[in-house]
């Protein structure tokens, strides 16, 4: 399982890296969005529950923020 959690951990990195060389906000969002996601696979393969549900929020945080962006 650690070997499997770092695996995602470094494709979350690698995601996360990519994401700031996007120029618009809009994909930059979806990248770290996505990020997340590998974050939260990583810590649950960890047992790593409050490290999870942070990355969790985050989501969340920047699902919301995409959504009222498109708005303005």
């Amino acid at each position: 399982m650690f070997y499997i959690a770092q695996l995602f951990g470094i494709m979350a990195l690698v995601v996360l890296i990519m994401s700031f060389q996007k120029n618009k906000k809009d994909t930059l969002l979806k990248y770290q969005i996505f990020s997340s996601l590998l974050f939260v696979f990583q810590y649950l393969f960890l047992n790593a529950i409050s490290g999870c549900l942070m990355n969790v929020m985050t989501m969340i945080r920047n699902l919301i923020y995409k959504k009222f962006n498109d708005k303005m």
